[in-house]
């Protein structure tokens, strides 16, 4: 357990201060000793006292503002990096989720919290843990190409072997070890840090849950186990919270590595909700929704071909002429929003002779209506007489 500033509050006229740092409040700071029995000068209020204080400041506007600069500057970094090298996902935790039970405070439980920020984050090298033992265990099960290497290497000829660069994809013998790596190299996939989306409402992700040991002797090492034994509550937080998960491509054959980098992503989501994260597991803690994961997927998904599309129309209408983009404009404004044919619809628009800024603009349009008509073979067409009447009148033809 951590040693605390003490004291701080003990001068002239004190003024406790909450802080703004959930975590350096958590890890440096208690103003009375908090562990131990009352009879033994400890104060259990003091835990509360702290854990109310670290909550509070974990929902402090400017906290929250600096981390939010913070996340979005991630996020933009992480759109950097071209899409087929990287996977991205959004993943709400079901219940409450406890990372970092043992990190080092001045209580006797602790929490992983980001050292700059204070903010819950799920450490890439916890997240890599996980998906790899899942994938040993219960892909594993199903199928023996996803188990973890136990037998040795056969012996292979190194000496054609580059220094410092790694194998390709296709010398690697299992899934499990172009995604993990095994003793002699590391695997291809990186798995960042998880960090927590801000929430909308500022509200605190952190909140306060209890344990209780009821053999607190026994687990120390001093007497044997009794059924006279009090139980002594814990208090400890937790976090609740959605947290963006990305895993990059840093392996050779990048052209290759598309079909990895969703294997790696199913894999870490699959086991975030079926096994969980953290301490506390199998009573539940740690699990994440996989269903808010595939619609938020989707929504995504969708968000991004609705940029894409709004891009290419962009692009497309940067690359006509003025009177071309006229021409759009003013299909798009067409009455008969049905209408497919090129040609009626601009004859329509020129026979109700509302959306031009001039004649001359009338008669430029009218022009160009008469060569798509010609070049599709309608203009001496029987059925189209009295459309053609009306565009020789415009450009004033016999």
């Amino acid at each position: 357990m951590r040693e605390p500033i003490a004291k701080l509050n003990q001068k002239p006229n004190p003024v406790r201060s909450m802080g703004q740092h959930p975590g350096l409040l958590l890890h440096r700071y208690l103003d009375r000793v908090a562990t131990g029995k009352a009879s033994e000068s400890g104060d259990p209020q003091a835990k509360t006292d702290l854990h109310r204080d670290a909550t509070k400041a974990a929902s402090d506007r400017d906290v929250h503002a600096l981390y939010k600069s913070a996340y979005d500057r991630w996020q933009q970094q992480v759109a950097l990096i071209p899409e087929s090298l990287r996977q991205t996902a959004e993943m709400k935790s079901l219940g409450r989720l406890i990372v970092g039970l043992g990190t080092e405070n001045v209580l006797e439980t602790g929490i992983r919290l980001h050292h700059t920020y204070g903010m819950p984050v799920l450490p890439g090298s916890a997240l890599k843990g996980l998906a790899a033992h899942y994938c040993h265990t219960v892909w594993g099960e199903a199928d023996p190409r996803f188990r973890r290497r136990t037998e040795p290497k056969p012996e292979t000829d190194d000496s054609t072997k580059s220094p410092g660069k790694a194998k390709p994809v296709t010398q690697k013998t299992t899934p499990h070890e172009v995604l993990f790596g095994d003793t002699d190299e590391a695997g291809f996939v990186i798995f960042h840090d998880g960090w927590m989306v801000p929430p909308e409402n500022q509200a605190s992700p952190l909140v306060e849950d209890v344990m209780t040991p009821h053999h607190p002797e026994w687990l120390e090492g001093k007497v044997a186990p009794s059924d006279f034994d009090s139980p002594v509550p814990v208090p400890f937080l937790a976090v609740e919270g959605t947290f963006a998960l990305t895993l990059t491509w840093c392996g050779p054959e990048p052209e290759k590595c598309g079909p990895w980098m969703k294997l790696a992503m199913e894999l870490l989501t699959e086991a975030l909700a079926e096994w969980g994260i953290g301490g506390k597991t199998s009573s539940g803690y740690g699990r994440f929704d996989l269903e808010h994961y595939r619609k938020s997927t989707e929504e995504r998904v969708k968000k991004k071909a609705a940029e894409d599309a709004k891009a290419a129309e962009e692009a497309k209408l940067a690359s006509m002429s003025p009177l071309e983009r006229r021409i759009e404009e003013i299909l798009a404004k067409r009455t008969n929003q049905n209408e497919k044919r090129f040609h009626i619809n601009l004859i329509t628009a020129l026979r109700e002779n509302k959306l031009f800024t001039d004649e001359a603009e009338r008669k430029a349009i009218a022009a160009v209506v008469k060569a798509r008509m010609e070049a599709d073979k309608l203009w001496g067409k029987k059925d189209e007489q009295s459309r053609v009447a009306l565009i020789k009148q415009i450009l004033g033809e016999s």
